[in-house]
Order: structure tokens, then sequence, then C-alpha cells
């Protein structure tokens, strides 16, 4: 990843507590689907959604890249995957808030 492509977005310089968005996003959120079995879905926070690409997302990287919180800039790696079972496929989403190091 390129440093051109994280500063896209020029974010306002805020702490995480302060971040409408981050403030609700755990260091660690996970989601998990099953398919056929609705009752048993836990989505990511609403917020997740609101996290924009840090870097161009191809069909190569789509399932392990970069967000980045387009308000304060902290980034997240997301990775999502998913297992084949006869009685219906579970998918996975993993999305891990970055230090500052990382």
């Amino acid at each position: 990843m390129r440093e051109s492509d994280i500063s896209k977005h020029t974010p306002k310089p805020i702490t995480l507590a302060e971040c409408e968005i981050c403030s609700k996003l755990e260091e660690v959120q996970t989601s998990f689907y099953k398919y056929g079995w609705n009752d048993m879905d836990q989505p990511l926070p609403d917020e997740a959604r609101r996290l924009v690409p840090a870097e161009p997302v191809t069909s190569e990287n789509e399932h392990r890249h970069i967000k980045q919180c387009p308000i304060c800039g902290t980034l997240y790696r997301y990775h999502s995957w998913y297992e084949y079972y006869v009685n219906g496929s579970e998918d996975y989403e993993e999305l891990v808030r970055l230090s500052t190091t990382e």
C-alpha cells in the first residue's frame, strides 16, 4: 500500500473517543452469517459500513484489505472468508483496528 493511498481522506485530528464511527467500534469486531439460518446472523456494527477503502480494492484483495475512517483517519484491517457446509455455508468477517505502528 502506498502512503498516497492512505492519505486520500484528510481526517480531522480527533481522538477515537470523539469520533462518531470509531468510538462505536471495538479493537476487534467480527461477524457471522449462516446461509438459511438468519436467526444466527451477527453482522458487523453499522459504523463498520461507513469505513472506506484505504487502498484500491480489486478481485485479488477484496477479501483482505485496509479500510480507513473518513472522520479521524484510523486504519482497520478487513478480512472476510467462508466455510462451505452441506447444511449451509458460514461467512465470517473480521475488522481489526491497527495501531499507529502497524
